[in-house]
């Protein structure tokens, strides 16, 4: 792997686990066992890193969307394949990253906010339309409206002021607003398959692991 890779995935894991604030230049060289020069050498302070960082991250989410959106088989289980993908590359998030972005890292934030507010409410609407093709969400919902909702309910998890990280789990955030989400848009065909696939996803010991 190159050297710069290697900085990226590693500085990627330390600001998931702590924060971007209280991790500095010196803390990513000393772990990963070489100077501060170094890492200079590719990038040129620690902002121009947080916001590769962020943008190599939002590149392999969309990646792992794309590759989730091929293998699905209806739009249901799209999205609660993608939900709990998300639940397991955020499982480690510290609550304090976002907070740390939006405030002392603009440029990078831009990026979390064109991810969210453009390819998240693009493949939201391209599901949506989808799932009223194929007759597993309701043929009466506001496209736009509803993606918009889905956006918001984004935002709302990750605030900690609206679900304090010590009284409530990350993943089971996820999974009350998923199933709240896909309810309030399915038809009855498409709540059966909800309940089908949540059924067969708790019986898996992987998938189980996700919300402990």
């Amino acid at each position: 792997m190159e050297v710069r890779e290697r900085i990226l995935m590693r500085a990627d894991e330390m600001f998931m686990k702590h924060g971007v604030k209280s991790i500095s230049m010196d803390d990513i060289a000393r772990d990963l066992g070489i100077s501060k020069k170094t890492i200079y050498q590719y990038f040129s302070n620690k902002e121009e890193l947080v916001v590769e960082v962020s943008k190599t991250y939002f590149t392999r989410e969309i990646q792992s969307c794309e590759g989730i959106a091929h293998k699905s088989e209806n739009a249901v289980d799209e999205m609660m394949k993608v939900v709990y993908m998300s639940i397991k590359s955020l499982r480690d998030l510290n609550p304090s990253l976002i907070f740390d972005i939006q405030k002392y890292y603009p440029k990078a934030w831009e990026h979390f906010e064109a991810y969210k507010n453009g390819y998240v409410f693009d493949k939201l609407r391209e599901n949506l339309r989808q799932g009223i093709e194929e007759g597993i969400y309701r043929d009466n919902i506001n496209i736009d409206i509803v993606a918009r909702m889905r956006i918001s309910q984004i935002d709302a998890s990750l605030n900690p002021n609206y679900f304090p990280p010590d009284i409530f789990h990350f993943s089971e955030i996820q999974i009350q607003m998923m199933e709240n989400y896909i309810l309030g848009i399915a038809t009855e065909k498409g709540r059966k398959l909800y309940q089908q696939y949540r059924d067969k996803s708790f019986s898996d010991q992987s998938q189980n692991q996700l919300i402990k």
